[in-house]
């Protein structure tokens, strides 16, 4: 599938412990390639991914500011697709 039939999707990946943030860590990393690589495998291109790190799944959608930017959207894109991994 070329780049031009992908379609576009955005990347939410959060981290829900502080002990597994930071530059020695792979949290963010290993969640971005495994969304990335579903995503191309069904059809989809990541064209932005939004990031949360040390919030956790029961913390209020108030305290995650990446998610609410992802929901949100951004000028740069318009798509009815977000991807995260489970």
């Amino acid at each position: 599938m070329t780049s031009k039939t992908l379609r576009q999707a955005v990347a939410y990946l959060r981290t829900s412990s502080a002990a597994n943030v930071g530059a020695d860590k792979d949290s963010e990393r290993r969640q971005g390639e495994a969304v990335e690589a579903f995503a191309l495998s069904t059809g989809y291109e990541i064209i932005e991914s939004y990031y949360d790190s040390a919030v956790s799944g029961p913390d209020a959608v108030t305290a995650r500011p990446g998610f609410l930017r992802c929901s949100n959207g951004s000028p740069r894109w318009q798509t009815r697709a977000n991807m995260q991994e489970k």
